[in-house]
């Protein structure tokens, strides 16, 4: 989201890439999360693993802000993107159910 944002800022331009806050590689392995089956040994409801997988996710994300922005003056671009990532982890904490139940149901081929 971020080079989205400021893609027109030309003082971001000159400090960041493209790739800088980029979620696209937790965002997948939340859509993996959620669509390998929680049935199959590993001893937590489905309400437990859904909670592992929006949270790693919003771990994930922040992560990659404190790398993306540190360093002393990207205080303001870091602040940011911790705000995004904190928005995306509320949104599939807060919207994700069918999605999960959709991902179990075709990770564990059955009747959910």
């Amino acid at each position: 989201p971020m080079w989205f944002f400021h893609k027109n800022d030309e003082g971001y331009r000159a400090l960041h890439g493209e790739n800088d806050g980029n979620f696209l590689d937790p965002c997948n392995a939340h859509d993996s999360c959620y669509g390998t089956c929680n049935s199959s040994g590993r001893g937590t409801s489905d309400d437990a693993y859904r909670t592992i997988c929006d949270t790693t996710l919003g771990e994930s994300l922040r992560e990659i802000c404190d790398r993306a922005y540190a360093g002393q003056g990207n205080e303001f671009y870091r602040q940011e993107c911790w705000t995004y990532a904190s928005m995306y982890e509320f949104w599939v904490t807060s919207g994700g159910q069918k999605s999960f139940d959709a991902g179990q149901k075709e990770g564990c081929n059955c009747c959910y």
